[in-house]
């Protein structure tokens, strides 16, 4: 390959293959969930040679990557990880809403169909020859024509020049590389060599066009994809449309491969069409929704306090999912219960309180189940009266829940209202607003660092507690000296007892603030009696011990270390 092909390379752009809008409006769906698996990813993506070929070729750049047990492209996957591929799925179908509909749709689902019968065939090959690594076939298969992909995406208009006039693949492998300075095969084995594995994937793609005789004593792997890519094109020319070609296509001998020129459809191309274009709608709007959802997430990640990140919510909602009457409940003192905030002069749902651990009620199942729900879902749970008075301040006549969930721990919940005509329009959308409660409970935790910090540890906590009960017990021991010196018929005792029953109330309020780990048995630690016994003395000498001391004279000696 002469210093032009190298330049002709360096203009490509791998990024720029196309891929089928359907796959990419699958994956996207996939990628959107948030227990989305890196094997669900992997069944979408190898059915896709643009996914595959910009999947392997970013994972390559990361780390090395071999076969293996698993396949190339599995590894690939793995490196880079769901969000990232959601990444590179996006960005395609942003490039193919940028394309007219017209622009090259037949190309495009012919080079698709043509990968993917191949890659099936050569899967299929390798079991029958027994041939171990079959995920390598399959990609081999999958990638064999990607130069060609590679030379039709870069300029479409001169690759149409290219193909007039080729009646098979050794006339036009000769075309591309007189006027183009490559052929696609030389072009496909370059791409997958830059991408450093140690396999024979690069050779399978070169010699794919080579005869038989050529490949007699090549590598497995050659010949499994020569045959399969040779099976996929007499399935093409014995096909039962065959006979809707033109004349002019039918000039040529019978069993001559003609699958560089654009096959019939197999369905009525209105059809098709109209099949298309829901397609495409389908995805532009779940990529204009994810855009949207991105803009929001950065908002409320970029709000400043939390009176900022509430506003950004609010202002997603009703933007991107037309939700008005929205009430946020976020958890307040003991018990993870949840109040409402307030955000006007006359709202009452400061004085609503959520009991998570409810059974009945359907605001806490909803938090409890992590995901969105709606009152006017069928068997939904009947509601209590606290879930009527919620939908009462939405001034709606039902509600839906967002539960905040960040790595499964209850942030708050997102009350919506809604009416019966909602409901259709929100099924649609429940796992995008599922996403986007995950991203504003992200963004909520990440504006509560430092009230993270000062909520102390249990440890901690008790060590706070015993150190405020140790003056609290001094007192109330004075109270009960001063209480032994006064006559029985004296007042102030009953002033004596008010005082005592509220620093009793103290001791039990601070207690409870550590729910049932204040009643948890602390660890048994070594005692100097001693020393307790000299510090008590020091605190009862003065009070107590001291007037009723005897004269010096009478003391004994050791008692004479008291005074």
């Amino acid at each position: 390959m002469g210093a032009d092909s190298n330049k002709m390379l360096e203009r490509f752009d791998i990024t720029a293959l196309p891929s089928l809008p359907h796959v990419l409006l699958k994956l996207l769906t996939v990628c959107n969930q948030e227990d989305a698996a890196i094997e669900d990813v992997a069944v979408l993506v190898r059915q896709d040679y643009a996914l595959s070929a910009k999947v392997i070729a970013l994972a390559s750049r990361r780390a090395p990557l071999a076969v293996g047990r698993h396949g190339l492209l599995l590894s690939a996957l793995h490196v880079l990880g769901v969000e990232e591929i959601r990444w590179i799925a996006l960005n395609a179908a942003l490039t193919d809403a940028a394309t007219k509909p017209s622009t090259g749709g037949d190309e495009i689902r012919q080079f698709w169909r043509h990968a993917v019968h191949t890659a099936c065939l050569a899967q299929a090959l390798s079991v029958k020859s027994a041939y171990a690594e079959r995920e390598e076939a399959y990609l081999a298969g999958l990638l064999h024509d990607i130069g060609r992909n590679a030379l039709w995406a870069n300029s479409p208009a001169d690759y149409v020049n290219v193909q007039t006039g080729a009646h098979d693949e050794g006339a036009l492998l000769a075309r591309e590389s007189r006027l183009l300075g490559i052929n696609h095969a030389e072009a496909g084995a370059t791409i997958v060599h830059t991408w450093g594995v140690r396999s024979f994937l690069a050779d399978a793609i070169r010699y794919h066009h080579e005869p038989p005789a050529r490949l007699n004593n090549a590598h497995p792997l050659l010949r499994i994809v020569s045959v399969a890519q040779h099976l996929a094109d007499v399935d093409v020319d014995t096909a039962p449309d065959a006979q809707m070609r033109s004349p002019a296509r039918q000039t040529t001998g019978e069993g001559e491969r003609r699958r560089h020129r654009a096959d019939p459809e197999r369905v009525s191309p209105s059809v098709q069409k109209l099949a298309d274009q829901r397609v495409r709608e389908q995805l532009a709007a779940c990529v204009r929704d994810m855009v949207m959802l991105d803009t929001l997430k950065n908002r409320m990640f970029a709000a400043t306090d939390n009176a900022a990140w509430r506003q950004s919510l609010s202002h997603g909602l009703q933007a991107v999912f037309d939700l008005q009457a929205v009430i946020l409940f976020l958890p307040q003192g003991r018990a993870g219960m949840l109040r409402g905030l307030d955000d006007g002069a006359d709202s009452l749902a400061g004085q609503i309180l959520i009991p998570p651990d409810d059974p009945h009620s359907f605001l806490a199942l909803s938090l409890r189940q992590t995901q969105p729900a709606h009152t006017l879902q069928p068997g939904a749970q009947p509601l209590t009266v606290l879930d009527e008075q919620v939908i009462g301040l939405t001034g709606k006549r039902a509600m839906l829940c967002l539960p905040l969930q960040e790595a499964g721990v209850p942030a708050g919940l997102i009350v919506c209202g809604m009416e019966a005509e909602d409901v259709a329009r929100i099924d649609a959308r429940l796992p995008l607003l599922a996403r986007f409660a995950r991203e504003a409970a992200r963004a909520l935790r990440q504006k509560q660092p430092a009230k993270a910090a000062l909520a102390p540890p249990i440890e901690q906590a008790r060590k706070i507690l015993h150190e405020v009960n140790n003056p609290l017990n001094i007192v109330r021991n004075y109270l009960s000296i001063l209480g032994a010196k006064l006559p029985q018929a004296d007042p102030a005792h009953a002033d004596l007892q008010i005082i005592t029953d509220e620093i009793e109330r103290v001791g039990a309020l601070l207690k409870g603030l550590l729910g049932e780990q204040a009643n948890k048995p602390q660890a048994i630690a070594p005692v100097d009696i001693n020393r307790v016994i000299l510090d008590l003395v020091g605190v009862l000498k003065p009070a107590l011990l001291k007037p009723a001391l005897l004269k010096p004279a009478l003391l004994t000696p050791g008692q004479a270390r008291y005074k």
